[in-house]
Order: structure tokens, then sequence, then C-alpha cells
């Protein structure tokens, strides 16, 4: 898939590094071209405790 500007869409997890951290810092993984494998990264993190969310390098994340 190629966004309107001919760059390759890519994925990545934003996330809070600490269970019970209300605010401040989020963190970032690195970009990776395949949705799935970053959607199981994000779901594991919460598994764990983490808020976390997806990303993709045309659109910032949501961070509700």
């Amino acid at each position: 898939m190629v966004s309107g500007d001919d760059r390759p869409v890519l994925w990545r997890v934003v996330y809070n590094g600490q269970t019970n951290r209300m605010g401040g810092a989020w963190d970032a993984g690195p970009w990776h071209p395949d949705r799935e494998r970053v959607e199981h990264f994000a779901a594991w993190l919460r598994s764990m405790g983490h808020r976390a969310e997806v990303q993709h390098n045309g659109t910032p994340a949501s961070r509700s």
C-alpha cells in the first residue's frame, strides 16, 4: 500500500512505558511494514498493563 505522496505505509506501536503512569512521556517502537505484527505487539503490551496505540506514518496516534 502506498500513500498519496508515494511513501510506503508503515506502522508502529506508541506506548506508555510504565503500567501505572497516567500521563507523561510516550515511547514509540520502530516503523514496520506489517500492520498485523504491530497490532499483535500492541495487544501484548496492553495485556501486560501498558497503554498502547498503533500509529501509521500518515496520521498521529490517538492517546486517549
